[in-house]
């Protein structure tokens, strides 16, 4: 009954479609900062007994290597100020402004580290208050809850076992399917780090939001096999759960790599169905991505009569490295080396291969429709070239996708 349901959507006119997109965006939308309200009822003088106990976890490096290597930093900084926007004590604000402004202690010329370490180990340190309205901190529906239960080292014990079991359940899934694509997804998965991404704050979200969202396409195919329009809306919730809980860290990860999960299992193999589907489905995410950020921005004007669009625009702009001006092929050459050798193998291949698919069936085959996606990364990287030189050592992880294209094409190629 729900599959023919869903199947009937694909004949909806195109205006329907447009309405139940728009409702779907706005409803994201107020769901999450509904959520976020929730949770801003819960008192912040329950966390600050855990907050003294976190502040000793951050004693010893701000961006410390796990493995000695670029890729295996952790973003002590960041996770600082995720763990302040939690913790911050707010009286002159109803919960309906504070869950738009997400408001945070600063101590003037230090960074979130440095001043989540002062404050809580010394009772007279000054500090002024900031706003950090442009994004929407979705993480906080979680993070504030555990805060006021647990501090930042246990905190991190339940993200890395959370991310594991997930992940478990993930692989059991694939092998009972395709032992290769499992394979494919493990090597994926290590890419990315799993040594960072399991006890970062920072990190763990786009990852566990990856997982997820492989599981549920694993879990939906059987039943959704042909329901074009309703895995059209399962793309743009992606995308709007990728932008309402991160930072801008290595957010493609949450397009590609499920993205080509799901085309391995519902991609036709004429050239021209995989092409459009794999298009469509990156629109959808897309304008679940930016529809999610930009209502945040909207919703902020008009509660806080504060303009958090310009001061998104202005922060947009002044991400650079000063007056230096940074090349495209720069800063992939910068992502590139915080990885491993590995994606430098991977991209030469998949030249080679692709003249190979030519020259043998004459035409581009149906399976080069992941060589489009692993270069979504590179694309990424000419857009937001000075985000990506900046934070190199961790928007790296972008190029997961290519590696993930990449080994999912060798698996198709064997299965055909």
């Amino acid at each position: 009954m729900f599959c023919q349901k869903c199947k009937k959507m694909d004949e909806w006119s195109i205006r329907r479609k447009f309405i139940f997109m728009l409702s779907f965006i706005v409803g994201m939308g107020l769901i999450g900062y509904l959520l976020l309200v929730f949770v801003y009822l819960i008192p912040a003088e329950y966390m600050q007994k855990n907050m003294i106990r976190s502040a000793r976890v951050f004693e010893k490096s701000t961006y410390p290597q796990l493995m000695g290597t670029r890729n295996s930093q952790l973003d002590n900084w960041t996770d600082a100020l995720m763990l302040l926007n939690a913790s911050h004590v707010e009286e002159s604000e109803s919960v309906f402004e504070q869950a738009i402004n997400v408001k945070r202690y600063k101590v003037p010329d230090n960074n979130p580290h440095q001043t989540l370490i002062n404050i809580y180990e010394d009772s007279g340190t000054e500090y002024i208050e900031l706003s950090y309205a442009r994004y929407w901190h979705g993480y906080l529906i979680f993070l504030k809850p555990l805060l006021a239960l647990f501090d930042y080292g246990t905190i991190r014990y339940i993200l890395m076992f959370f991310q594991l079991g997930i992940f478990v359940i993930l692989i059991v899934n694939l092998v009972m399917v395709n032992k290769r694509i499992a394979i494919s997804t493990f090597l994926m998965w290590l890419f990315l780090n799993p040594a960072a991404t399991m006890i970062s704050l920072q990190f763990s979200t786009i990852t566990d939001i990856t997982l997820l969202a492989m599981l549920g396409i694993i879990l939906g195919d059987k039943h959704l096999k042909n329901c074009k329009f309703v895995w059209n809306i399962y793309f743009c919730a992606i995308g709007g759960l990728t932008s309402y809980f991160d930072l801008l860290t290595y957010p493609l990860v949450c397009l590609g790599v499920p993205l080509t999960l799901w085309l391995f299992f519902n991609c036709s193999k004429n050239a021209g169905g995989g092409y459009k589907q794999c298009l469509t489905k990156s629109i959808f995410w897309a304008i679940g991505y930016l529809g999610m950020w930009s209502s945040k921005w909207i919703l902020g004007s008009v509660i806080s009569h504060t303009n958090v669009i310009e001061d998104a625009l202005k922060a947009i702009h002044t991400d650079s490295i000063g007056d230096t001006a940074v090349s495209a092929i720069e800063t992939i050459q910068r992502n590139l080396s915080a990885s491993t050798p590995l994606i430098e193998c991977i991209v030469i291949s998949e030249i080679v291969l692709l003249l190979v698919s030519i020259v043998k069936f004459k035409r581009i085959s149906w399976k080069t429709i992941y060589f489009i996606i692993c270069l979504y990364p590179f694309m990424w990287y000419l857009v937001a070239t000075n985000h990506s030189f900046i934070h190199f050592w961790f928007t790296y992880r972008n190029l997961a996708v290519s590696v993930y294209a990449f080994a999912v094409w060798t698996v198709a190629a064997f299965t055909e």
